[in-house]
């Protein structure tokens, strides 16, 4: 059953009773108690049907938010957070459903809240009513967009599991929050199965990662790998090709085949990928660009070369490469 709201704000604290201004009875045995906020009061509703709890913003909450904008809070307490209904929308669509959520109190950001929480029909979620002072101060952008969201990280994805995929893409030395975000929003669009981060990677929550990767952390397969050696051996084991980003040397991306099974390793700007990717065969992929022009931001050269290999072209499979066949080829991709 979808949650049941009351009009929720700012009043003189008098409690009222089951109808709203339009008459329209709420169902669900909902209980409402008047509680005190920075200026009037804003009433607390216990939903039954839905077991949604709308409080006062506590000092509880800001400490957490604030804790969680470092890498060690979030690591300590398997949390993060997140701003934008976007993002809330794109989590809830995802499974993800906050624990928490902060919400600027004004009748269009309540509505919108409440529309969504209908359509995903959310349960067991706080919701806490923030002014607009107070949720600006817990923003990490210049704006605040009205709402933040507390949710439990995913769990990693283990090597032997994101390996039974057939096209992967490992993120090296990545260390722009801007960039892993741009790249694992292309990593979604193409339809990688699975995502491994090196140890010198940015942390995978860091707010400026999730909002940059517009949702695409709540969809992928991700894990970390502080052995590169392992992961390389293991994709070794399992028949895949290793392709890896290199400004200067190797084929372009037209000129290869692509087989069945494939990984794309793709560096940072600063350290570019570990050489151990080179030592067990890795190829090298090149992006031709103007003699001016010395190499790409990795997020630019990561969504390239992601569309050249998966977007593009069907796998290279026996018997199975053209007309028909080929149309069946690429629709097992999708």
């Amino acid at each position: 059953m979808s949650p049941v709201f009351k009009n929720v704000g700012h009043d003189s604290g008098k409690i009222i009773s089951g109808n709203n201004k339009n008459g329209k009875i709420y169902p669900g045995g909902t209980r409402e108690k008047a509680c005190p906020l920075a200026r009037g009061t804003v009433r607390l509703i216990m939903v039954h049907a839905g077991e949604i709890a709308w409080r006062p913003l506590s000092r509880t909450v800001q400490r957490l938010t604030n804790r969680l904008r470092t890498a060690k809070g979030r690591a300590k307490t398997g949390l993060f957070v997140f701003e934008g209904f976007r993002l809330f929308e794109a989590a809830l669509a995802a499974g993800c459903v906050p624990e928490t959520v902060v919400v600027r109190n004004d009748p269009e950001t309540r509505q919108r809240l409440h529309l969504l929480l209908g359509k995903y029909h959310v349960g067991k979620t706080a919701i806490y009513l923030a002014t607009p002072r107070e949720i600006q101060e817990l923003a990490d952008t210049t704006e605040s967009p009205g709402i933040l969201a507390v949710a439990r990280q995913m769990p990693p994805m283990p090597v032997d599991r994101t390996i039974a995929g057939k096209r992967l893409l490992v993120v090296d030395n990545v260390r722009d929050p801007g960039n892993l975000g741009a790249i694992l929003r292309s990593a979604a669009a193409f339809a990688v199965d699975g995502v491994y981060l090196s140890r010198g990677t940015v942390d995978l929550y860091n707010a400026k990662v999730v909002r940059s990767s517009m949702g695409a952390v709540f969809v992928l397969p991700i894990g970390r790998t502080a052995d590169h050696k392992m992961l390389g051996q293991e994709l070794r084991r399992r028949r895949f090709t290793i392709f890896v980003g290199d400004p200067h040397e190797g084929r372009t991306p037209d000129q290869v085949s692509l087989p069945v099974h494939c990984a794309l390793v793709i560096g940072g700007e600063t350290e570019g990928i570990s050489e151990i990717w080179r030592k067990i065969g890795a190829q090298p992929l090149r992006i031709p660009t103007a003699p001016t022009i010395e190499s790409l931001n990795s997020a630019v050269a990561a969504g390239i070369l992601l569309y050249q290999l998966f977007g593009s072209k069907p796998p290279q499979t026996k018997g199975m490469t053209s007309g028909r066949a080929g149309q069946r080829a690429r629709e097992g991709r999708r």
